[in-house]
């Protein structure tokens, strides 16, 4: 839920439950106690994968498996903003495979994710393998695929302020934000690529040492003190 605190997802048959149904579970890490927070209809063979699909930096869950309405295997996304889940169809991943693929949503018998930035942009692209189920493909046969993450770096939910500036942007230590004249910065907390907080401001302070992380793509979300947000994609050299 992007507090800090290690939360936990599971899916497939939950035995513990009556009349044991398949289900995705959601639980948030409050002071060390789980509570559960969403469910959501799964089949059998469930795998469960976690990613920020939307490049916020809160993180989503991409489920695999058969039942829920045929016995080929299917993908279905949850968002996560701002720690509500919600089902993804509209989603902006897609085949950049040679391999052809009906659409998107078919899963693979025994499949498994791997989440990658494939194309170093930034964003987390799914790859699954396994035995295919549906058509074309003899079924059993072992296949690969590959979605690439086409969303857009800043998402649409956030308010985006006229002449916001992060410098240096790329950068090899320290950044600072800068607001246009009448916005006062309240908070932010940066992101690296996967959607882990690695820092935040503290007491009003608008800059932030970068200078002991990796190479690679990162974000910077901010909110000003009349709720204003917004988020900005930079990179350390």
């Amino acid at each position: 839920m992007n507090d800090g605190d290690l939360d936990w997802a599971c899916t497939g048959k939950i035995t513990s439950f009556p009349g044991a149904p398949r289900l995705t579970l959601i639980y948030e890490n409050k002071n060390g106690v789980f509570i559960e927070k969403y469910r959501f209809p799964a089949g059998s063979g469930m795998k469960l994968a976690v990613i920020d699909l939307d490049v916020d930096g809160y993180k989503g869950l991409a489920v695999m498996g058969s039942g829920w309405a045929d016995h080929e295997h299917h993908i279905a996304m949850y968002t996560n903003t701002e720690g509500v889940f919600n089902e993804w169809t509209d989603h902006p991943f897609h085949s950049e495979s040679t391999m052809p693929q009906p659409s998107w949503g078919n899963g693979f018998n025994g499949g498994e994710f791997i989440v990658t930035d494939m194309n170093n942009d930034g964003k987390m692209d799914l790859i699954i393998v396994g035995r295919a189920t549906f058509y074309p493909f003899v079924w059993g046969n072992y296949k690969a695929q590959y979605y690439k993450n086409t969303t857009q770096s800043l998402s649409t939910q956030d308010l985006q302020l006229e002449q916001v500036t992060l410098y240096p942007n790329p950068t090899r230590g320290k950044i600072s934000l800068k607001l246009p004249s009448g916005n006062e910065l309240d908070k932010f907390m940066v992101y690296d690529s996967t959607g882990r907080i690695i820092g935040q401001s503290t007491n009003g302070t608008n800059y932030f040492d970068m200078q002991p992380y990796a190479t690679g793509f990162y974000y910077l979300r901010y909110q000003t003190k009349s709720s204003k947000t917004g988020k900005i994609k930079f990179l350390k050299q």
